[in-house]
């Protein structure tokens, strides 16, 4: 190996990057969401799935390592808003995690790893993860109001209304 592909493997942006990717695809991270926070973490999830085709296309002998540096610490600060709003549920850490996204496209797109990045497979996969969790959404939204009809017992059809 040579020592670019080296110092890469060694970079703490490997693991903020694995942390990352681990925190978007928790499914707790959806589990009591509130409808206006499904759609920000659906995006999230989104940005960050389409990144990793970047990501895993980066070529450590060309891509400048304070480039990496820059992304490593934009993915720490999302990963920060992220574990921010699982502890108190506050919507605006999901914007805020969605705006390090928006600049971590912007990182993204300035490495050489950009020009790989757009694969049929990758966008297939970003445009997946937003459908998946919106979908885990409506189900558990449906679940819950068959509970809660099911619950009210059985309709009496026999009644009826005196005006």
């Amino acid at each position: 190996m040579s020592k670019w592909i080296d110092r890469f493997n060694s970079h703490a942006l490997i693991g903020v990057w694995s942390n990352l990717i681990e925190l978007t695809q928790d499914e707790d991270l959806v589990e009591e969401a509130k409808e206006d926070s499904v759609e920000d973490i659906a995006r999230l999830r989104k940005v960050i799935c389409y990144l990793n085709g970047a990501f895993e296309s980066i070529d450590p002998e060309i891509t400048p390592f304070n480039q990496l540096t820059n992304i490593q610490k934009t993915a720490q600060n999302c990963i920060n808003e992220i574990n921010a709003y699982k502890g108190n549920k506050n919507a605006g850490h999901l914007e805020n995690a969605n705006k390090q996204a928006d600049m971590l496209l912007v990182q993204f797109q300035q490495t050489p790893a950009s020009v790989n990045a757009v694969s049929p497979e990758n966008i297939k996969e970003s445009v997946s993860a937003y459908s998946k969790t919106i979908g885990s959404y409506i189900s558990k939204y449906k679940a819950e109001t068959e509970e809660s009809v099911n619950k009210l017992g059985p309709v009496n059809t026999n009644c009826c209304i005196i005006a």
